[in-house]
């Protein structure tokens, strides 16, 4: 199972690095210099010309997309314009659409610079939010034959007149959404930075994601008493609003709705409202469980949350200007977010009573000096303390057994790291970057160490993952430890049974591997470690011993030590006395000679005294 994942990825890498090389990736044929995807049968896609979308101006001129084109002996309906198809084309000067054209996917026509209309065919049935978003845009025409869309002077509707979907950028700065409009759809007035003042008429239920995104010009807005939900980031990047009252009837708002809305000071809330209040400015649910948002105009460095809350919802303080913050006893769920980019904030204790910390919650709070994480914390989000740059002490609890991706990462600070005794897994970059922690010690629960997960630690001397009696299996990512250029000591357990890829590379200063698994852990190439003028002693247990001297990969590795062997210091096959005092006249005189390979019984790089007490200490134990 473990083999055919892994011969899998190697394949899988094989093909991106081909695909790659040929620059064939984006799409599957051309046809008179358009490019086209298949996307079933006898079906396909206008997509991208280049490798990458955002490369722009592949396509230019006049382009007339057919209603059918031939490939290899098959003709296809083109049905699609694929997402980015036209993206950034800046010397595109016209796109016709043939009839028979069904979707047009978002993205498929943005900031084409030069085009400022279109004509939607009567055959579309479907076009997605974000689909024409570009400057000089300034209508778009629809076949009066069209079942599904309409426009209005060039304002694109729904056929019923119930959603807008687009108001082109480059139109009046003022505008009425005209009456039976109870949608306003996802992208419908976004990016338009000439956008000064919108009616919205009584009716309109929803604002979609994105809808007023970045109209830095945009003045404050009065929300009807219809209105029910506030789209994820729907006023995102409103700079020139000053103030936000949340209706009645209102009773969701999506994650970011109003982020980077600078000016706006204070939340306002309809008194009649069943779901939303607001005390002292700051949004909260009715019955004071869920504090929303603090708004970002909103400059008070000290706030208390009141103890009522459970929850700290989704990007609550994003990029506040917090330096402490008091979480009381009972909140239960830190969201997404959450303090995200809250660059001053050095003080935030983490309840007891928290078993939840969101992705991304205190990701960029590089002030933050303590992570306090409470015995009863479930869940460590994704990037969660991404970037905190002056915590020293992260101790995961028992009660998180999976440490997610990039949670940890860039801690530069953080000289102590434990790892909690029952995770089983460690996301790829969790540590990276912990640039002052000197030794880990990865506990032997852990069946999966993802890529890159200890890379860049460039303090950390030592490093145990597992130990000589785990019976779990576990498999170690992509250069688990690369740039951690200090490293001397690395211990794999017994459980160690599957590299990914140079499990050791990078490691300049690696001079101890001690495997205790009994046969050779499996590795995709012989990238174990980066060589260098003094390559690593292999320490194997004595039964092991031939199978990594033949092993392809693990073989190359010049000396290769029974662990047994470590303190015979005379290599006489017994370890006794005779040894310590070998090793004692061995420092005290230089013309003793010591191998480092059984004189290092402490396993640090270094022989002195410490090595005749762990000696000392090993015949006391075996007595």
């Amino acid at each position: 199972m473990k083999k055919m994942k892994l011969l899998k990825k190697a394949l899988l890498l094989a093909t991106i690095v081909v695909s790659n090389g040929l620059m064939a990736s984006a799409y599957d044929f051309m046809a008179d210099s358009i490019c086209y995807n298949v996307i079933g049968d006898n079906e396909v896609e206008v997509t991208y010309k280049g490798p990458q979308y955002y490369s722009g101006s592949y396509y230019q001129g006049d382009i007339v997309v057919p209603a059918t084109v031939e490939y290899n002996g098959i003709v296809y309906q083109v049905t699609q314009l694929g997402i980015y198809a036209f993206t950034n084309s800046n010397n595109l000067t016209s796109v016709t659409m043939p009839e028979g054209l069904k979707t047009i996917k978002k993205y498929s026509l943005s900031n084409c610079k030069l085009i400022s209309q279109y004509d939607i065919p009567a055959s579309v049935t479907l076009i997605e939010g974000g689909a024409f978003n570009s400057s000089s845009l300034e209508r778009i025409n629809v076949d009066s034959a069209n079942e599904c869309y309409c426009d209005v002077d060039g304002v694109l509707f729904d056929k019923q007149m119930t959603t807008i979907i687009l108001y082109p950028v480059n139109r009046d700065p003022n505008y009425i959404i005209p009456d039976g409009v109870n949608s306003i759809g996802e992208y419908a007035f976004s990016n338009n930075g000439k956008l000064k003042w919108v009616g919205i008429p009584e009716g309109v239920t929803t604002i979609e994601k994105r809808a007023f995104f970045s109209c830095t010009s945009l003045e404050d807005i009065e929300l009807p008493n219809s209105l029910v939900t506030i789209g994820e980031e729907a006023f995102r990047g409103c700079t020139s609003f000053t103030s936000v009252e949340i209706t009645r009837n209102v009773a969701e708002i999506g994650p970011l709705a109003f982020f980077y809305c600078p000016r706006v000071k204070e939340f306002k809330v309809s008194r009649m409202s069943n779901h939303f209040c607001s005390v002292d400015g700051v949004l909260y649910s009715k019955d004071m469980t869920v504090i929303h948002y603090l708004a970002q105009g909103d400059n008070r460095t000290t706030y208390e949350i009141p103890n009522t809350v459970k929850t700290i919802e989704n990007y609550c303080f994003t990029s506040s200007s917090l330096k402490s913050v008091t979480i009381p006893e009972g909140v239960t769920t830190i969201c997404r977010g959450a303090f995200y980019g809250s660059r001053d904030l050095a003080d935030a204790h983490i309840p007891n009573s928290v078993r939840e910390i969101g992705d991304v919650a205190f990701c960029i709070c590089p002030r933050l000096k303590e992570i306090n994480l409470p015995e009863g914390l479930t869940r460590i989000g994704e990037q969660s303390f991404l970037g905190c740059d002056s915590v020293n002490e992260i101790i995961i609890p028992n009660t998180v057994h999976e440490i997610a991706d990039w949670a940890f990462r860039d801690c530069k600070l953080a000289k102590t790291i434990k790892i909690s005794d029952n995770a089983t897994s460690i996301g790829q970059l969790a540590f990276s970057g912990c640039e002052s922690v000197q030794e880990i010690t990865v506990p032997g629960t852990v069946t999966y160490i993802g890529s890159n997960a200890f890379s860049n630690c460039y303090a950390l001397k030592k490093i145990i993952i597992g130990g000589p009696n785990d019976t779990t299996t576990t498999t170690i990512g992509l250069c688990p430890l690369i740039g951690s250029d200090s490293l001397q000591y690395v211990e794999l357990g017994a459980n160690v049974k599957y590299f990914e890829h140079g499990p050791l590379m990078g490691c300049k200063s690696l001079s101890r591997i001690v495997c205790h698994a009994a046969m050779p852990p499996e590795l995709v190439d012989d990238n174990i470690y980066s060589y260098s003028n003094n390559p690593p002693i292999l320490y194997v247990h004595k039964a092991s011993l031939e199978a990594y001297k033949s092993h392809v990969y693990w073989g190359r590795v010049p000396r290769i030590i029974p662990i047994e062997s470590v303190g015979d210091i005379s290599n006489d096959g017994i370890i006794d006395v005779s040894d310590v005092t070998k090793l004692i006249n061995g420092l005290l005189d230089d013309d003793v000679h010591l191998d480092e390979a059984y004189a290092d019984v402490n396993f640090d790089g270094v022989i002195d005294v410490s090595d005749v007490t762990a000696l000392i200490s090993n015949l006391l134990k075996a007595i």
